[in-house]
């Protein structure tokens, strides 16, 4: 049987708790992400729901603008599409 003298335990030791370190960080990122990517998609859905309520609410506002045209069209130039613009 081997054995070890106090130094090589000693990095035994060090390269194993460097281990269990490295997995726990790797695990707190990944429950780190999960939770970021979970309120950002709780975010988009508020503010999906903010939109259409505001678009809602402008469309119940909306009244007709009334324009009033200043100079006139070129008789050669208007056509159906111009008179529907204007």
């Amino acid at each position: 049987m081997a054995y070890f003298g106090w130094e090589a335990w000693v990095a035994l030791s060090a390269i194993g708790g460097a281990g269990i370190l490295a997995i726990l960080q790797t695990l707190a990122r990944h429950f780190e992400h999960d939770r970021e990517a979970h309120d950002l998609h709780v975010r988009a859905a508020e503010l999906k729901v903010r939109y259409v309520a505001r678009l809602k609410s402008m469309r119940d506002r909306e009244k007709p603008v009334e324009v009033d045209v200043i100079g006139s069209i070129e008789p050669e130039r208007e056509d159906r599409q111009t008179r529907r613009a204007a």
